[in-house]
C-alpha cells in the first residue's frame, strides 16, 4: 500500500478506508490478497485453481494458501503464503 503514490494528497485517507476494509473482513473471517507480476496478465492460482490475470485482488479464507503466476514464455513463479 502507498509504494505507487507514497506522496499522494489523500494518502492519510486511503489508509485508513483500507484498515476499515480489511477489518470488515477480518470480521468475516476473510481476508484480501493481491498479486502482481511484470509483465501483467500472467494467470494467478490460487491453490491449483485459476482465479485470474494480474494485477489481481481477491478474497480467501485465512491460513496457508499456495500462489502461482504463469505466463507463456515466462518460468512458473511459486510461492507459500500464510
Amino acid at each position: 500500500m502507498g509504494d505507487r503514490s507514497p506522496d499522494a494528497a489523500d494518502k492519510d485517507a486511503v489508509t485508513t478506508r483500507v484498515h476499515e476494509l480489511e477489518t470488515a473482513l477480518a470480521e468475516r473471517g476473510l481476508q484480501q490478497l493481491s498479486v502482481s507480476s511484470d509483465p501483467e496478465e500472467a494467470l494467478v492460482l490460487l491453490d491449483d485453481k485459476p482465479v485470474g490475470l494480474t494485477p489481481w485482488t481477491g478474497e480467501t479464507w485465512p491460513g496457508r494458501h499456495r500462489v502461482v503466476v504463469q505466463k507463456a514464455g515466462f518460468s512458473d513463479r511459486e510461492t507459500i503464503m500464510e
